[in-house]
């Protein structure tokens, strides 16, 4: 038993692969549920595109007539306040203000107006209101442009052109008065200020003027670049005076050191710097060397006070050495002079400085000259050395004028930019003020009408359009009848197509029973003629169906029942549905009678000893059966009827009390055991599998289970059930078996209908449609040749 499960799962793992590819939900698939609720589909589309064509048709016509408005805001006081703050702000952006002034056009006190204007001419537009208007009016900017296009419908073309011509007059007579208003307020706003920016100006001029007379300056900037570039000159020449300053005194001192000391140049020295008249004149060549060093450096030396800075020099130079001369004693105004000062310094006795020989005679003319070289030497020095000073107090100036160069150009960049500010403002104010008032005069309209409303066409109106209308309306028909199909398959909880049986129970498809209404009337006169007769015959007539679908759907499934294994004899089965009324037991017997005609010993057992159907289907007595057999009463063999050739049939007998307890009972075993040796194939009809456990004690003993699915019968809360019992006890159907097929709900199983066109016979449709069959009761019954027999 372990081995039969084990291969009724690896089976089912064989066929998982094609059981998810059927069961995909395709284009073919859903034209199936169309087809399948083909009547609320098909009413749904037909009312809407009804409901479309009756819009279309019995709407009326309504009209649209447009003008082209050109906005252009060019209010005086709107555009001064913008020049004022734009360098700020900013200002509104242009769709902004385009979007403004379509709502002022949309706003309620013009279109209020219109409509108590045009009411005395239509006397309907007393029930409208703003609301109901507006609805009607559209007012959209075109692309790009500072036009604004005005449109409104009405199903009266006449009241369309007169509502835009009016409400045209109304704009245009608004935007005059906001002109106007804006204009008015624009000038008044303008004088006010004027006065103040004039002060402002005037503050700021003079405010600049005080700043160039109290630093005398024109231009900070100008004044720190000459200043630059006389600190430049400064300092070269400074740098050659302190090279000049330093050789002087390195000569000096040379010489000094060569021509050595003496008393009478001790002498000399102190006179000569005793005496007034020699220092005055001393003193002033010393500041006339100062003063032309100075002026070199802000003049050429061609320059007039240059060259008498140094005539005065020459001069005061000639007056130095005379006096000089007079002070040594020197008789000669010039040669005399000046030996006896060079005899003096270098160190003539005083007594002899009255003969110019005696000079010549002690000193020698070496002598003499290097006294006369130490003069000059010392001129020089003294010379280059107030040249130095004069240069670097000069330089020192400059530098403290320098400093106060950025701080000036900050002050003063101040003072001009104000002036600028106030000098532009008053400019431009004064520019406004006179456009204003010419724009005042002129009391032009900045919004114009650039294309008046026409009267629409009455052969032309905007809506309906059946083109649309009906268009639409088929298109939404396809919609909601698809739509519906779709609401309609996935609230029917109904298993009515093979590929969801397969894709909810996740088993092999064994074998698919086309549908007939032929086996329903059969079933249904047999249950009721059982109570006249149950035996009457004792062989049933001929089967009617000796060449048709039915018959070869159960050899099919015959024939995957014997492939289920090649391993191990497989022949014990039980039969079984989630819920009464799938055709459990119409399977299982019409299993036996084809499995009798391929000479296959079979043998049938009611085993639904609860709700018994075999015995009723078949016209069977029911006195004796299973439940004797279980009991211990009789042998199996006493209970068996054979009503056709290689079929046996057992029917449940006397219903037990406990139907579970004789199921699950040693004898069931034992007798299975021999049934299985004894008989090709074994058909176990258990009672269905909800609510039941007949099924699941059953299933133990045989070698699987056959889950028989009715179409448009089993429900999904019902499979789902039965899966979670039989998972409960460890069990995995052999497979499915698809009872009551219809070809227009399944197109992948048509080798049925196929079968009739190969054999040259019509379909079960056609022999319908053509009226050439009757119903005929007790049609099941008649399917077996035989009568039974114990």
């Amino acid at each position: 038993m372990e081995d039969r499960s084990t291969f009724s799962k690896a089976s089912l793992g064989l066929l998982e692969d094609s059981t998810e590819e059927g069961g995909s939900f395709g284009i073919r698939n859903y034209a199936r549920i169309l087809w399948r609720w083909r009547l609320p589909v098909l009413g749904i589309a037909v009312a809407t595109l009804s409901l479309s064509a009756a819009y279309t048709f019995l709407s009326k016509p309504v009209y649209e007539s447009e003008m082209l408005l050109l906005l252009e805001d060019k209010g005086a006081q709107t555009q001064v306040l913008e020049e004022a703050i734009s360098p700020i702000s900013g200002g509104a952006d242009f769709p902004t203000q385009i979007n403004t002034q379509i709502q002022v056009l949309s706003s309620r006190p013009l279109i209020n107006k219109a409509l108590e204007d045009l009411r005395p001419q239509y006397p309907r537009l007393e029930d409208e209101d703003f609301d109901d208007i507006t609805k009607r009016l559209n007012v959209t900017q075109v692309t790009r442009t500072q036009v604004v296009s005005v449109a409104f419908k009405d199903t009266d073309l006449r009241l369309a052109q007169d509502m835009l011509k009016k409400l045209a007059e109304i704009y245009i007579e608004y935007s005059q008065e906001v002109q106007k208003s804006q204009v008015s307020g624009a000038i008044l706003f303008i004088e006010a200020e004027l006065p103040r920016v004039r002060k402002s100006v005037e503050e700021s001029e003079e405010a600049m003027r005080a700043f160039r007379g109290r630093y005398n300056i024109l231009d900070p900037q100008e004044q720190g670049k000459e200043l630059t570039r006389i600190l430049g000159t400064l300092t070269e020449e400074g740098e050659r005076a302190r090279v000049e300053y330093r050789t002087a005194r390195e000569n000096y001192q040379t010489l000094t050191s060569r021509l050595g000391s003496s008393p009478r140049s001790a002498l000399v020295s102190a006179t000569l710097s005793e005496d007034k008249i020699y220092q005055d004149l001393l003193k002033q060549l010393k500041e006339v060397e100062v003063q032309l060093a100075v002026e070199r450096t802000r003049f050429r030396d061609d320059y007039p006070t240059v060259q008498n800075l140094s005539d005065k020099r020459n001069q005061l130079q000639k007056l130095l050495a005379g006096q000089a001369r007079l002070l040594t004693g020197g008789s000669s105004p010039k040669d005399n002079s000046i030996g006896s000062l060079q005899d003096t310094i270098a160190g003539v006795p005083p007594e002899n400085t009255g003969t110019p020989a005696g000079l010549n005679d002690r000193y020698g003319e070496l002598q003499r000259s290097l006294a006369g070289e130490l003069l000059k030497a010392e001129n020089q020095y003294l010379v280059q050395e107030a040249r130095v000073a004069g240069l670097e107090a000069a330089k020192s100036r400059l530098l403290n004028q320098f400093q106060l160069v950025p701080s000036l150009a900050k002050r003063y960049q101040e003072l001009n930019r104000n002036a600028v500010i106030s000098s532009e403002s008053l400019t431009r104010l004064l520019q406004r003020l006179q456009e204003l008032k010419i724009q005042a005069a002129q009391e032009l309209s900045p919004w114009r009408v650039i294309e008046p409303p026409i009267l629409p066409k009455e052969d032309k109106p905007v809506w309906p359009k059946p083109l649309i209308t009906i268009g639409a309306g088929a298109f939404l028909s396809i919609i909601f009848g698809l739509l519906t199909g779709t609401l309609l398959e996935s609230f029917d909880d109904r298993i009515n197509t093979v590929e969801r049986a397969k894709e909810l129970l996740k088993l092999p498809l064994l074998g698919a029973i086309p549908y007939s209404e032929d086996l329903n009337t059969a079933n249904a006169n047999s249950e009721g003629s059982e109570a006249k007769s149950s035996i009457k015959d004792s062989q049933v007539k001929s089967d009617p169906y000796s060449r048709s679908p039915y018959k070869e759907a159960f050899r099919s499934l015959l024939t995957n029942l014997r492939f289920l294994s090649s391993d191990s004899k497989m022949n014990v089965f039980v039969i079984s549905s989630s819920s009464p009324g799938e055709g459990k037991s119409t399977v299982s017997t019409n299993m036996a009678r084809i499995a009798g005609e391929l000479n296959r010993k079979v043998l049938i057992i009611d085993a639904d000893m609860r709700k018994p159907t075999v015995a009723k289907r078949l016209q069977l007595g029911n006195s004796r059966g299973l439940s004797s057999v279980l009991s211990g009463e009789m042998r199996w063999q006493d209970v068996v009827l054979r009503p056709m050739d290689n079929v046996s049939v057992i029917t449940s007998g006397p219903i037990p009390p406990n139907p579970v307890a004789l199921l699950d009972s040693k004898r069931m075993a034992e007798i299975l055991e021999q049934w299985r040796n004894e008989f090709d194939l074994v058909l176990l009809d258990s009672p269905p599998l909800i609510g039941l456990s007949d099924a699941t004690i059953l299933t133990k003993y045989a070698d699987g289970m056959l889950m028989v699915v009715g179409l448009e019968t089993a429900r999904r809360g019902g499979l789902k059930g039965a899966l979670e019992r039989l998972g409960a006890a460890n069990i995995v159907p052999v497979g499915i078996v698809a009872n009551a097929l219809k070809q227009e709900s399944e197109g992948n199983y048509y080798y049925y209908q196929y079968y009739y066109h190969y054999y040259g016979e019509p379909a079960p449709e056609e022999k319908t449609r053509k009226g050439s069959r009757s119903k005929k009761a007790g049609l099941l019954g008649k399917l077996f040749s035989r009568k039974s027999s114990k």
